[in-house]
């Protein structure tokens, strides 16, 4: 099948329903925007959903790395491009940025995904997709978090409770968002004196199916969260969150890039 564009960019507004109280986009927001950014894409290439159901496979993402400089706030528009390329025989990263409508990056991601057949619900090599991933040049460019060091044994919040309905999406296991969700729920009230969401790192291990019980763990040092998601015994998620208290710098969008599409 003919490649489309190995570039895809678009626009959008921040509406109002996708907004904390303080009129800035929710951080899951941004998470459903990149969501829908790389289905949108994928599937101009011939390789989104309805392409992988047909094949008895499904994408399924193993690890975020963002990073914001600035969250866009209500009614503002802002401009995004996205693509993809091989990261490893089994893997393909999605970058993604957003600007402004003056051209200054708000947030940059990239996302690692794997292909798993739907019915073994294990990985499979990306050459089952022949020609269709892009070539272009598609390296890390959001590193992840230095090492944690603390225990998380030291008294911050630790609780349970069991995966609903709104948690699954259509791949019929947690949304990566529902993840981020979780875990500002555990800060609560102290999310927080830091001040904003710098910094959003996910590492997926297992997949979660409804109504299993979750447990986490939340570990608190200054500037950092780093939450534990575990389920019958087993790690199903790492994710550590970077905070900061003043305001965020930007970045041209013709300003010395970490990489380029």
């Amino acid at each position: 099948m003919k490649r489309l564009m190995d570039t895809w960019q678009s626009s959008a507004n921040v509406c109002s329903y996708e907004c904390d109280a303080s009129g800035l986009m929710r951080p899951e927001s941004l998470l459903h925007w990149i969501q829908d950014a790389a289905e949108t894409h994928a599937a101009a290439l011939g390789f989104g959903y309805d392409w992988g159901m047909a094949q008895g496979l499904a994408w399924v993402e193993t690890a975020v790395n963002l990073r914001v400089l600035r969250w866009p706030a209500w009614k503002e528009s802002t401009a995004f491009r996205t693509w993809t390329g091989i990261a490893s025989p089994v893997q393909a990263r999605r970058r993604f940025e957003l600007f402004d409508s003056a051209g200054n990056l708000l947030a940059e991601a990239d996302y690692l995904w794997v292909l798993i057949d739907t019915e073994r619900r294990r990985p499979v090599p990306l050459k089952r997709m022949g020609e269709l991933l892009p070539k272009t040049e598609c390296p890390a460019c959001v590193p992840p978090p230095p090492v944690w060091e603390p225990g998380l044994n030291n008294g911050d919040l630790q609780r349970t409770f069991r995966v609903t309905g709104r948690d699954i999406d259509f791949n019929g296991h947690v949304n990566n968002a529902s993840y981020l969700v979780w875990a500002l729920d555990d800060l609560g009230e102290r999310q927080y004196s830091a001040g904003r969401l710098r910094e959003i790192h996910m590492a997926f291990r297992k997949e979660t199916l409804l109504n299993e019980e979750i447990s986490i763990s939340c570990g608190i040092v200054p500037g950092r969260t780093r939450h534990l998601v575990t389920a019958g015994g087993q790690r199903r998620a790492e994710i550590d969150l970077v905070w900061q208290s003043r305001g965020f710098g930007t970045k041209k969008k013709g300003e010395a890039p970490e990489c380029t599409p």
